[in-house]
Formats: C-alpha cells, structure tokens, sequence
C-alpha cells in the first residue's frame, strides 16, 4: 500500500507539497518579523508627529503675540508721535514776533534772542525751559543748535539757601 504511495509521481507531488509548506512557513515567518520593526516604526512616526504638531501650534501661537505686540508697539508709536506734534502745534502758538532781550548780566557773547508772544510774563528760566523742551522735540528749527540745545541765554543756576 505505501509501495504504490511513494512511487513515481506522487513522491514527487508530495515532496514538492512539503517544500511549499516549508518555503510558505518561512516566508510567513519572515514577514511577521517585517509587520512587527513597521509597527513599532509607525508607533514611533505617530508619536513624532504628535511632537511636530505642538512645537507648530507653539510657533503659530508665538506669531500671533509677536504680531499683537508689534501692533501695540506700533499703535503706541503713533500715539506719542501724535503727542509730540500737538505739543510742536502749541509751542508754535506761543512762538510769534516779540523778541526778548536778555538783560546786561545774563547776554551771552553767543547768544541769539528768542520770540515768544507773551513772554513778557514768563521768568527768563522757564522761556529757557520752554525753548529747551522745543529744541527737544524739533531739533532742526533755526532756534537749536547743532547740539539741540536752544542758542538762547543757558539756564541760571540759583543759589541753594
């Protein structure tokens, strides 16, 4: 009975069978361990992306209040500068063509005569200090010098008692 079994064709039929099985289990094998470093390697890529994905809403949100504080910043600017020609508007009101001599004690060899309309009431220090803040916020007027200063007479200094 196992005569006519392993005769001629079927050995061969039975040995190719054995081989396939044995070629299959290998492969399956094989690819098993390859499902298993890709599965382990996709764990990895997810947890990256997850990574990548804060560190991009961190940036976004980064942006976002650099972009508010250069606004505010900008929109500060404005204010002050909006400031600063309202202060020039006002000092140039005060500015018209009454010249103020400076008395025989406080002429400076270098001094040039300021023109504030009403400084006939002011005190020859606080014209200075006007002239001063002027010279301050517009620094190219014929009034400043070179070093921003006022060509007027200096402020006095006055003795401590």
């Amino acid at each position: 009975m196992f005569s006519n079994l392993f005769s001629g064709a079927t050995l061969y039929i039975i040995l190719a069978l054995l081989v396939s099985t044995v070629g299959f289990g290998y492969l399956s094998y094989s690819l098993s361990n390859d499902k298993a470093v890709a599965v382990s390697q996709l764990k990895d890529a997810n947890i990256s992306i997850a990574g990548y994905q804060k560190d991009a809403e961190l940036k976004d949100s980064s942006c976002k209040v650099d972009d508010s504080s250069v606004v505010e910043s900008l929109a500060e600017k404005q204010e002050v500068r909006d400031k600063i020609d309202n202060l020039v508007v006002k000092i140039n009101k005060l500015k018209t063509g009454v010249a103020i001599a400076p008395s025989e004690t406080e002429t400076n060899k270098n001094a040039k005569t300021t023109t504030i309309y009403g400084s006939e009431l002011l005190s020859l220090d606080l014209r200075l200090l006007l002239d001063s803040a002027y010279c301050i916020a517009s620094p190219q007027d014929s009034i400043c010098g070179t070093t921003g200063q006022p060509l007027s007479v200096p402020l006095q200094s006055k003795p401590v008692r």
